[in-house]
């Protein structure tokens, strides 16, 4: 692979991190970071494809898992959250948990908002 498709996948790849039951410290951790991230961010210059999503997820199980999103160029974001690579979130359900507000079409043009 050359060095210009592997540059492609990173730029496209999405991560992800399970803060485990939301009930028992998933938020705690969130709202410990949320500072950090916001500030990383604002050195940027707050780009609308650099986002940080949540969402509660259960899969069947009884207990919701508390799930951060980070979109591609938010990857020194998901480096300090210890975030592996994974598929795009589907948009439904997702919270902006930082990022610029703008970041909706952009990084989901699919769903029309």
């Amino acid at each position: 692979m050359s060095e210009r498709q592997v540059a492609e996948i990173e730029m496209n790849t999405w991560f992800s991190k399970s803060l485990g039951d939301a009930i028992y410290g998933g938020d705690g951790v969130l709202a410990k970071a949320h500072a950090d991230v916001q500030q990383m961010f604002a050195r940027a210059g707050d780009p609308p494809d650099m986002a940080v999503f949540t969402r509660l997820e259960s899969e069947g199980r009884l207990h919701c898992e508390l799930v951060v999103y980070f979109s591609p160029a938010a990857h020194e974001a998901a480096d300090m959250f210890g975030a592996a690579p994974c598929e795009k979130p589907v948009r439904a359900g997702l919270d902006l948990f930082a990022g610029n507000t703008g970041c909706w079409p952009v990084l989901f043009p699919e769903s029309g908002r």
